[in-house]
């Protein structure tokens, strides 16, 4: 998806590092949404 989310502006940054378990290759790790209410295309935050 060309779609993003902004840390400050769509979501609140967790404060924290996201710790991957050896041989894993994903972690998950909560965040809260910020609701503007602005009509927007979907919106996705990954980190590689």
């Amino acid at each position: 998806s060309a779609a993003t989310a902004t840390s400050g502006s769509d979501y609140k940054s967790i404060g924290t590092t996201v710790t991957f378990a050896a041989g894993s290759a994903t972690a998950t790790e909560k965040a809260s949404v910020i609701n503007h209410n602005l009509i927007e295309a979907d919106q996705v935050s990954a980190t590689v």
